[in-house]
């Protein structure tokens, strides 16, 4: 049975920081709760804070993190897929604090630094304007906000030929990316990649 292999490169600068959790090649590409729940255990956020889910599907790292706040504070997801935002909105009639927007991750309808977390996990590979969106999350998050991205990398042969099969089969997938190609990914003034 494979592990979890996660690989994790950040940078912060305005006091807003930002990780990248690479999934070099772990054996399963559906591994979407598990990882989730491995970033999101990575922060402490507060009950009174703002976090975002970009690329939320169904809504299971919305609800992962607002039942670990017992629903307190301001949860929202963000998806393309009406069908994923649909079977979302089912599962939290009645919470007045979590919301469900279709939008691309490329133009985000909120106010400059709005949220205090930020987390796109599994679907970067499906955002045709990848450093588009990276500038659109620098500017909702808050100064000492905290973003994590999570993906697959396209460093392994294993994860080339998923990518390949994935180019052909969804016509969302983009592409994965490797890891060098997340290095130089620049949002304005983040620069200072750890390695």
């Amino acid at each position: 049975q494979s592990k979890i292999c996660l690989n994790l490169r950040g940078a912060a600068v305005d006091g807003k920081t930002l990780r990248f959790w690479e999934i070099p090649w772990c054996g399963s590409y559906m591994i979407s709760e598990v990882t989730d729940e491995k970033v999101i255990n990575q922060f402490e956020i507060l009950p009174h804070q703002h976090f975002l889910d970009i690329g939320c599907g169904t809504g299971w790292a919305v609800y992962y993190i607002a039942n670990k706040l017992n629903y307190n504070g301001k949860f929202i997801g963000v998806d393309i897929s009406d069908g994923m935002l649909d079977k979302a909105k089912q599962k939290g009639n009645g919470f007045k604090n979590i919301h469900f927007i279709k939008s691309s991750a490329d133009k985000l309808p909120f106010d400059n630094d709005y949220f205090d977390f930020v987390i796109c996990t599994n679907s970067f590979h499906h955002y045709p304007e990848p450093l588009k969106t990276l500038s659109e999350i620098y500017r909702i998050l808050k100064k000492n906000g905290q973003f994590f991205i999570l993906d697959v990398t396209n460093d392994h042969f294993l994860a080339k030929a998923l990518n390949h099969f994935f180019r052909i089969t969804e016509k969302e997938h983009i592409r994965f990316y490797n890891s060098d190609e997340f290095k130089i990914m620049d949002i304005p003034h983040m620069t200072n990649f750890i390695q």
